[in-house]
């Protein structure tokens, strides 16, 4: 075969091999467009799933959440009612305070009303005071366990009359018992509250008494020996992230402090 014929086939096969080149190559791109069409389809699809299936949530909690607030106003507002009405006994009303603590105590500040209807039970010679006092006690220990799972801490402390103890739960802060009686007792706390707050059966732990700092705390009565000037109570350290029904006013300072850090 001479020189020429063979340049020419050679370049024939070079040819053959461009043109088949070409086409698996072209074939490649086709494929791999499509390939990512029906890849970026899927993706889309997946993200529009997940979006619909976030949507229904939201909806769901958002209807459950305003379900359950109506259902709570009703019922307080139930509640509420039968508990002033004049036919209520003494015993109706241990009770209703006892569902509206256990329902809304982290709400509302309810020492009053406890005290309140003590009083009165105490003036008429009730046998239903012994009743009041264990709803009180029920309702506290409720509120102790969401405090200690929430990160609070909880001590016990016995104090003498004219006694200055600290906890280790409230650190630095200094109690002192100046008064005890069946009721309650008086107590002072350095720094924060020198004049002195009462103690009573009625307390609630998510209500605080005082102040240092981040550091919140409220007391709860364990036992009163008037006889023996002696009181013992459960100090209770609230959660840094906690704010007690009556401290709007830092509520309100966290709002403020949110929204500067926002804009």
């Amino acid at each position: 075969m001479s020189a020429p014929e063979s340049n020419g086939q050679r370049t024939k096969g070079w040819e053959k091999l461009d043109t088949v080149v070409k086409g698996v190559g072209a074939l490649l791109v086709s494929a791999a467009i499509t390939f990512y069409g029906v890849n970026r389809d899927a993706k889309q699809a997946e993200i529009a799933e997940r979006n619909r299936k976030a949507q229904v949530l939201v909806q769901t909690l958002s209807s459950r959440e305003t379900a359950t607030a109506d259902m709570r106003a009703k019922m307080f507002t139930t509640l509420v009612e039968h508990y002033f009405e004049n036919t209520a006994d003494a015993s109706t009303r241990v009770v209703i305070l006892e569902m509206i603590g256990h329902n809304f105590g982290d709400h509302l500040y309810l020492r009053p009303l406890f005290q309140r209807l003590d009083a009165r039970l105490s003036a008429k010679g009730s046998d239903q005071r012994p009743a009041l006092r264990e709803a009180a006690h029920d309702i506290a220990q409720s509120q102790l366990r969401q405090i200690v799972g929430s990160g609070g801490e909880v001590c016990s402390l016995e104090l003498s009359v004219g006694e200055t103890r600290t906890s280790p739960c409230i650190q630095p802060v200094l109690l002192t018992l100046r008064a005890v009686t069946g009721d309650g007792a008086l107590v002072t706390a350095e720094p924060g509250q020198p004049e002195g707050f009462e103690v009573s059966w009625f307390e609630m732990p998510l209500s605080s008494h005082g102040m240092l700092g981040e550091l919140e705390y409220t007391l709860l009565l364990s036992e009163t020996a008037p006889e023996a000037g002696r009181a013992r109570v459960q100090v209770v350290r609230l959660p840094l992230n906690q704010y007690s029904p009556d401290n709007r006013l830092r509520m309100d300072q966290l709002i403020a402090d949110l929204t500067v850090e926002d804009f």
